[in-house]
């Protein structure tokens, strides 16, 4: 009686283990891991039943899960039935919106899975089916579209093409042959282009070749916008060509040749310059690029052309600023100095928390001026007491 129980026991912890596990409890199952052979439970009937009882169990379970599967399977072929019907795309979102049940049932039921993998498939070689007899279809256009162009002595680009056909030139390009018939007859128009450019060129070069020599003869600074002016064309157009860009010196030499044609003037202007500052100085004035300009009856942006101009100004103003640095920290000084003596007489400490306080300013304003802090500092050591 007391090896029935065991054994009763035994089995229960076996398909409680079998169960957590999600694997099948058979006898064979139950067996291995109790440690005898199956027949042997034919002596235990407790462990028996209840072996059969859950076999049964997992017998009614598996039915279940087969009749549910079947009807799941059922709608599936329904729904992919009328989305094709339909002509709408077979997928997996789709098909569940239709039957009504959640993407998560295809890892519980495999062969929903394998069906709608098997409907991709037949989808994916119809759909390369239409691309290829795509794809023959507009190689014939194209060819037809090339014959036309010729025939009416027309260039066969690739935009020309495309146009005939009814396409934009990147989406006939994804077609392999197209792509290769379109390479092939438009590498004849590009080298027919590329000759023309080279006669072209030859042109501008003679004709840039005179333009320079006339500026050049006249006196004249030689840029690219004169040499376009003379040659009737603009700057951008016949830069492309890299012969006549070498005949054009390049941007920083033009400018170093205009500094020294320039040079008379700019020292004609860094005279009056000069005047007018002498004048706004006179006048207790901030000498600017702005006051100095409108005195001279000019522009500011004229003076930033000549880098003479422009450096003396900024001397002078560099200049004034240093004066009247100087000339306020000596006035604070004075201050600084009368309100010491003040502090002397209230007995008060000598600090800079306490000058700037009584001068009603900040410690850090006061710091800023070298003079102050010497005098500060002077005076704090002659009244600290000797030890």
């Amino acid at each position: 009686m007391r090896d029935s129980e065991e054994m009763l026991e035994k089995v229960q912890k076996a398909i409680q283990l079998l169960e957590g596990r999600q694997e099948l409890v058979t006898y064979q199952s139950v067996s291995q891991i109790v440690g005898i052979p199956s027949q042997r439970f034919a002596y235990y009937p407790q462990a028996q039943t209840l072996l059969k009882r859950h076999a049964q169990y997992q017998n009614q379970m598996t039915q279940r899960v087969r009749l549910r599967e079947d009807e799941i399977v059922a709608g599936v072929q329904r729904a992919i039935q009328q989305l094709e019907e339909n002509q709408q795309r077979v997928t997996m979102n789709a098909v569940c919106r239709i039957v009504g049940i959640s993407p998560s049932c295809f890892t519980t039921y495999p062969c929903i899975k394998a069906l709608l993998d098997q409907r991709a498939d037949h989808r994916s070689r119809i759909q390369l089916e239409k691309a290829i007899q795509r794809e023959n279809e507009l190689f014939l256009h194209v060819e037809e579209a090339i014959r036309e162009l010729r025939s009416l002595n027309r260039q066969v680009t690739q935009k020309a093409i495309a146009a005939l056909v009814g396409m934009q030139p990147n989406s006939m390009k994804q077609y392999p042959r197209v792509r290769s018939v379109l390479a092939e007859n438009a590498g004849v128009y590009h080298h027919n282009t590329r000759t023309h450019s080279q006669e072209r060129e030859g042109e501008l070069v003679a004709r840039v070749a005179a333009a320079k020599d006339l500026l050049e003869s006249s006196g004249q600074v030689v840029t690219q916008r004169a040499i376009a002016r003379m040659v009737g064309l603009g700057p951008r157009s016949f830069m492309r060509y890299p012969k006549v860009r070498m005949l054009i010196p390049p941007q920083k030499n033009i400018s170093r040749l205009r500094s020294v044609q320039a040079s008379p003037a700019e020292d004609k202007l860094i005279f009056d310059v000069e005047k007018a500052m002498q004048q706004l100085d006179a006048q207790g004035l901030t000498v600017t690029m702005p006051r100095v300009s409108a005195s001279l009856g000019i522009s500011p942006m004229m003076l930033l052309r000549y880098p003479r101009v422009l450096s003396s100004v900024k001397e002078v103003a560099k200049d004034q600023a240093r004066k009247r640095y100087e000339q306020r920290e000596d006035e604070l000084v004075q201050t600084a100095y009368t309100t010491i003596q003040r502090l002397r007489e209230l007995g008060h400490p000598i600090n800079f928390t306490a000058v700037a306080k009584a001068m009603q300013r900040s410690a850090s304003s006061l710091r800023y001026y070298p003079k102050i802090r010497s005098l500060v500092e002077q005076i704090r050591r002659e009244n600290e007491p000797c030890i």
